[in-house]
């Protein structure tokens, strides 16, 4: 394993803070390289469209999840980015593998997330949409606004 890691959207406050772009970002910097072809990419739950598109765009050799995502799925369940018949670079996925186990660990996280968001303040952003900030700072620059 060269690189691991976690969704952090709520944490970091980005939409682009999925585990597979972590993942990308610290092998890039690893190798001082963008093309992965000689990587295989192990996930939970099927990539969603935004990183199907980057894995094709990273050239990686593979991709194994545990937890298809037929609503949405960038990787065989509603899309098949990793097959378009135009792209410049295919990989094959291996969906399902250790479903059961993938399954699990999914349920915990958002079983954590839930309890952890129902102990945060929630505040009113500036266009009237409740805003519940993990960092202190974060939460400090919003209350100084209104």
């Amino acid at each position: 394993m060269i690189a691991a890691g976690r969704n952090r959207v709520e944490e970091r406050h980005s939409v682009s803070a999925h585990a597979e772009f972590e993942v990308i970002r610290q092998i890039e910097t690893l190798s001082c390289d963008w093309r992965m072809s000689d990587c295989t990419l192990y996930v939970t739950k099927e990539p969603c469209p935004m990183c199907a598109g980057m894995l094709v765009n990273a050239r990686i050799g593979r991709v194994v999840f545990g937890v298809p995502d037929p609503a949405f799925g960038g990787c065989g369940g509603a899309f098949q980015l990793h097959q378009a018949p135009n792209s410049l670079w295919h990989f094959p996925c291996d969906g399902g593998v250790l479903a059961e186990e993938a399954r699990e660990v999914l349920q915990a996280f958002f079983r954590q997330a839930r309890k952890k968001a129902k102990s945060r303040p929630v505040e009113e952003g500036d266009d009237g949409r409740k805003n519940i900030p993990d960092d202190p700072d974060v939460r400090e620059d919003l209350s100084e606004r209104g």
